[in-house]
């Protein structure tokens, strides 16, 4: 009887590259989704630019997004993979990394933010509340408690 290797044996020769699914923490954080990465046969890893941007990471521009890209070829990336874990641990420096931009007026259903002064009479407080129709209705029924 011969033997005949195993795919997971032909997949580790070190001519062949091996695709991972890997969970991966990026500057400690970790991501809720696990991620495709490629063991080259040198060892180091490698993912789509499209992947990578998926991550938050800054990719060289001009790179189509099936291409692959080794995580040691992005400046300001460390990483390590745990192979026991098959996880990899990403550290990032604030370059390396595409800022979130937080903006209320790109939203989808935005509202309008003003600051409310309840007269004396009705209310003793300042109120910070969201204009809309159905708040508005609400404001015009409110009574306050004494």
């Amino acid at each position: 009887m011969s033997w005949v290797p195993s795919p997971v044996n032909a997949q580790s020769s070190p001519q062949t590259p091996v695709t991972l699914v890997l969970e991966v923490r990026v500057n400690g954080v970790r991501s809720p989704l696990l991620w495709e990465f490629v063991q080259l046969p040198d060892g180091a890893l490698a993912a789509t630019a499209e992947r990578l941007q998926g991550l938050g990471l800054k990719v060289p521009p001009a790179r189509p997004p099936a291409d692959l890209v080794r995580l040691d070829d992005l400046p300001g990336i460390t990483y390590r993979y745990i192979e026991a874990a098959q996880a990899v641990e990403i550290d990032a420096t604030d370059a390396a990394v595409v800022p979130m931009v937080l903006d209320a007026e790109s939203l989808p259903g935005k509202s309008t933010w003003t600051k409310l002064r309840a007269t004396p009479a009705r209310c003793s407080t300042t109120a910070y509340t969201p204009i809309s129709a159905r708040i508005a209705r609400r404001r015009r029924n409110m009574t306050c408690a004494s």
